[in-house]
């Protein structure tokens, strides 16, 4: 089961004393069925079933939203994080706006090979 957090940040905004913006809500949930897919793919599934209010994501985050949140549906702007990498919603696509530890990680063992993390490997890192 893999971990998601929806940041509702489209449309529906709260200002702050500094000026700032602050997302109306933020959803985590367990979800089995990102298993197996690419971060896209989970991206994709999550627009998806938000978008078309159903599917087992939606039957889990249906009942959690903020009662300030006016829909539950992605929006461009709105950001999704798996698996530590936070990306947000485009007009066509996602862009990573966040990456977490496991990406660099991953994108280093594709890079320098997986002998990177090994402290005799040279004194590399």
């Amino acid at each position: 089961m893999s971990e998601l957090r929806i940041t509702h940040k489209a449309f529906a905004h709260v200002v702050q004393e500094d000026d700032a913006e602050e997302p109306v809500s933020t959803l985590v949930v367990e979800w089995a069925g990102a298993d197996g897919l690419s971060d896209a793919q989970v991206c994709e599934a999550v627009f998806h079933q938000t978008n078309t209010y159903r599917g087992d994501l939606w039957d889990a985050i249906q009942p959690l939203p903020s009662p300030r949140r006016t829909h539950t549906a992605l929006s461009v702007g709105d950001e999704v994080t798996v698996r530590g990498t936070t990306y947000r919603c485009e007009p066509a696509g996602w862009e990573a706006v966040a990456v977490g530890l496991a990406a660099h990680e991953a994108l280093l063992d594709e890079l320098l090979g997986a002998g990177w993390r090994d402290a005799d490997a040279g004194g590399r890192f």
